[in-house]
């Protein structure tokens, strides 16, 4: 017998900060002005050095009345990213979280577009969707990056097909993720000795036959900028962040489900990196320089191009 669908749960937003204070205040207002009524509102700091600490306390203060609830957490050292979220999480009391960086904004009907999909698809409990981009304070409008992405976004699509498109590519904003909260009881919390914790957390519920589902709707404005929380890179490397951590995620998760050519593409990657990293000091100011790294791309890109559409034409 089918339990029946509760359709005013108590949802969480989780805000993660740290030295987010040029930007916060329009993240805790965008969480306020949400449409969908019952939240709760939890900030996790990762022991600011600025005055984030304290424009949450004042403005939570001013604005508790808006939540069923309001927590701000703190410790004493920074851990990264992966813990703060979890803190978050732990400490959330609603059936539904969604997550969100102190430097990122939620639509209005952020919460009610998320909630009205899980309520009319039976067994839905990952969602991503579509979000604006920006950078700094100046809006920009940018439509999903689907050209190339497509058959991530079929409805066709299964947990496997997921699992092996997300070995080689990232279609999903993070911004945008929105989950049911028992599957961080049934899976775990995020990794972290990790550092990048959304794509390995992914990639464990997809490899566990969790499906990802795709809602098409914008519900985020994702702000990108050189001290963002989630993407803190330089404007002159040639090699993104991303990709520093990329080697560690493989050795302690992927490795174990990948076939020999896959590891063999994951083998070369790093050998690309560190020869760019130890032999240019990752500066792509010279020209030969940048047109030596597209060359040592090549094999790499073409091989993952070619995994991916594989995966389309099953579909």
């Amino acid at each position: 017998m089918s339990s029946k669908i509760d359709r005013n749960p108590l949802v969480s937003i989780v805000v993660f900060t740290y030295n987010s204070s040029q930007y916060i205040l329009e993240t805790l207002e965008s969480a306020k002005s949400q449409l969908y009524q019952n939240i709760e509102l939890i900030v996790s700091d990762d022991c600011s050095t600025d005055n984030t600490l304290e424009i949450c306390q004042k403005w939570i203060e001013e604005n508790r009345a808006r939540f069923i609830q309001c927590e701000l957490l703190t410790v004493g050292k920074n851990k990264g990213i992966p813990s703060n979220c979890n803190r978050g999480i732990v400490a959330s009391s609603g059936q539904y979280l969604k997550i969100i960086a102190g430097d990122d904004i939620l639509l209005e009907d952020c919460i009610s577009l998320n909630l009205n999909y899980i309520n009319n698809k039976k067994g839905a409990r990952v969602l991503h969707s579509n979000s604006f981009e920006f950078y700094g304070s100046e809006f920009i409008e940018e439509k999903p990056k689907k050209l190339f992405n497509s058959c991530f976004f079929n409805i066709k699509i299964n947990a496997k097909q997921q699992f092996n498109y997300l070995i080689f590519d990232w279609p999903i904003n993070a911004s945008t993720l929105f989950f049911k909260k028992n599957i961080f009881e049934e899976f775990g919390l995020y990794n972290e000795d990790l550092k990048v914790e959304d794509w390995s957390y992914l990639l464990n519920l997809t490899s566990k036959k969790v499906k990802i589902h795709y809602l098409d709707a914008y519900t985020t404005k994702y702000r990108i900028h050189k001290m963002s929380i989630t993407r803190i890179d330089s404007d002159n490397k040639l090699v993104n962040s991303f990709y520093m951590h990329l080697e560690e995620v493989f050795e302690k998760q992927l490795i174990k489900y990948l076939n020999w050519h896959e590891v063999l593409y994951f083998r070369y990657k790093f050998f690309r990196f560190d020869l760019i990293m130890n032999k240019t000091s990752n500066n792509e100011n010279n020209l030969l320089l940048k047109i030596f790294y597209i060359l040592l791309k090549t094999p790499d890109t073409f091989y993952g191009a070619l995994r991916k559409l594989l995966i389309c034409i099953e579909l």
